[in-house]
Parts: C-alpha cells; sequence; structure tokens
C-alpha cells in the first residue's frame, strides 16, 4: 500500500524541462519516504491538453517539474495534485529519491510543512507547491 503517487514526466530516460514535449511518465508510489512501487506508462498524444486530469484518473497526487508556470501550477493543484518545481534533467528515481531524502531531512528538522507528506498542508482541500531548492508553500 502506497500513501502517495508522485510521476515525473520525461523525454527520452531524463526528467523533461517542457512538459509539452513529455514523452512518459514514471509513478513512484511511496510510502512514508520509502519507493514501494514504479511503473512507467507512455503518456498518450491525445491528453496533452487536459494532463492534469488524466494524471488524476491515474491516482496521482504530486508532480515533480522542471520549470513550470503559474496556470499550470493552478491546473495541476485544481485536479488536487501538489507541484514540486525545480527539478534538473536527471534520471526520474534519482530526482524521487532526492526528493524523498529530503523530504525525510526536513521532517526530521524542522517538522515539515506538509508538501510529500501526505496531508496536502494539514487540510483536505489544500494544496501545496515545492520548490526542490527553498521550500514549500501551501495553498
Amino acid at each position: 500500500m502506497y500513501t502517495q503517487r508522485i510521476a515525473i514526466p520525461v523525454e527520452t530516460d531524463v526528467l523533461t524541462m517542457d512538459l509539452d514535449k513529455t514523452q512518459k511518465f514514471f509513478f513512484f508510489d511511496v510510502d512514508e519516504t520509502e519507493i514501494v512501487k514504479e511503473s512507467m506508462v507512455v503518456f498518450p498524444e491525445d491528453q496533452k491538453n487536459t494532463m492534469p486530469a488524466w494524471l488524476k484518473s491515474q491516482e496521482v497526487n504530486e508532480i515533480i517539474t522542471g520549470e513550470i508556470t503559474q496556470p499550470v501550477i493552478d491546473s495541476f493543484l485544481q485536479n488536487q495534485i501538489s507541484v514540486v518545481m525545480g527539478a534538473p534533467a536527471l534520471a526520474p528515481r534519482e530526482i524521487t529519491e532526492d526528493y524523498l531524502r529530503q523530504i525525510a531531512e526536513h521532517s526530521h528538522h524542522h517538522g515539515g510543512c506538509g508538501c510529500g507528506s501526505g496531508d496536502s498542508c494539514g487540510t483536505e482541500n489544500s494544496c501545496c507547491t515545492d520548490d526542490m531548492d527553498s521550500g514549500c508553500s501551501c495553498h
């Protein structure tokens, strides 16, 4: 069983810096800060304009991206998908493991603020955005 599903958009074999160029997604089912399952799904071309809704239908509740615009962030948040931005163009598993390590360290030292901890910032209907360099903020 997992508490969250993280999506990593991929072009070739690394995180894509442009969501429009996403060819596939790697999904990581996570319990606390441990990956319990990894899968890869080819992103359907006909879903390019509805990516957040499609990811929600895949039971994703968090996406890790490179750069992303505010309107796109808003569309993910409207679909109850938290956004982690600022990730480098690395292999999906490496990005996810690094992110989970940061969550564990932040939670251990600071109590965490909700991003990635499965509690969506502590309320049923709120989501958060997280920058891998500067931390998270809740909406």
